[in-house]
């Protein structure tokens, strides 16, 4: 099955007859959530590559909305991981195909064999080779957002105290429940789990959480997309980010070579300059 948002959902507005992500509607940027659902294939017998993603980490993979002709409108996937895949895929001989998949099941339709492959701003972390094998193309930190009108922060030990916004199952949401866990006394994080980004940025921008959690790309756009918020620090450091593979795939070593491909002949390059993304490249 594949997991798609739904539409016109709370917080979400609708404009001119499209359901918009509520966080990017008040700043007129136009995004969407898409509607796309493709059964895996598999890319030695079709020629199709297809990679698990979740639409909901502007701008590394978000669903935007395009005229077509006189105005017919036409919702289409976007962003600097969408890019990459398809340049992969192309590498490899391949079309990517998309299956969106929300991020606390990402891994497990991986698993499923309901994709042949995960992209999707996702760290590769000693927890999750566990269950996944990783190519890594990028590398970001996670940094903190807030309103214009709050606190300054610092560092971690501000958030104590405060409610902080994060999405559910990522490596921001265990790193807050590991700093809680670690704390010798004093006040704690209060930690709101979103089902998506777009949520856990909403929550800020609606006075429900005081702070906003995130990889550093996604907090800088974010940013850039609504004055009324402020960048704050980015409180760790960068770690890979990674192409998700089922253990022991053939595939593994073929996206290795094509990732570093991309990097030698500039199509990496070209590609991170588009999304603002050149500062998390790394070398292959």
């Amino acid at each position: 099955m594949i997991v798609q948002p739904a539409t016109g959902t709370d917080g979400e507005e609708e404009v001119s007859g499209v359901i918009m992500p509520h966080w990017l509607t008040r700043t007129a940027v136009a995004v969407t959530w898409a509607v796309f659902g493709v059964t895996a294939v598999s890319c030695s017998s079709a020629k199709a590559l297809n990679f698990c993603t979740d639409p909901n980490y502007a701008p590394a993979e978000f669903s935007r909305v395009t005229k077509v002709g006189t105005g017919e409108l036409k919702r289409e996937l976007a962003g600097a991981d969408i890019d990459i895949a398809r340049a992969v895929a192309a590498d490899l001989g391949a079309s990517a195909q998309f299956t969106e998949t929300s991020f606390s099941g990402i891994f497990d339709a991986l698993r499923d064999k309901r994709c042949d492959a995960v992209i999707s701003m996702a760290n590769d972390t000693a927890e999750r080779r566990q269950r996944v094998a990783f190519v890594d193309y990028l590398a970001a930190g996670q940094s903190v957002m807030a309103r214009k009108d709050a606190p300054a922060i610092s560092t971690v030990t501000d958030l104590r105290g405060k409610t902080v916004a994060v999405a559910r199952d990522t490596t921001e949401e265990q790193f807050l429940k590991a700093q809680n866990a670690s704390a010798s006394g004093g006040a704690s994080i209060k930690i709101l789990s979103f089902a998506t980004e777009n949520d856990a940025i909403y929550a800020v921008q609606q006075d429900a959480a005081e702070v906003y959690f995130g990889d550093t790309p996604v907090v800088v756009a974010a940013v850039a997309a609504d004055k009324t918020l402020v960048l704050g620090p980015e409180i760790v450091k960068p770690i890979p980010i990674g192409i998700a593979l089922r253990p022991n795939d053939s595939l593994i070593g073929d996206v290795t070579t094509a990732v570093k491909k991309l990097y030698a002949d500039g199509t990496m390059g070209q590609i991170l300059a588009r999304w603002n993304f050149t500062r998390y490249a790394v070398a292959p």
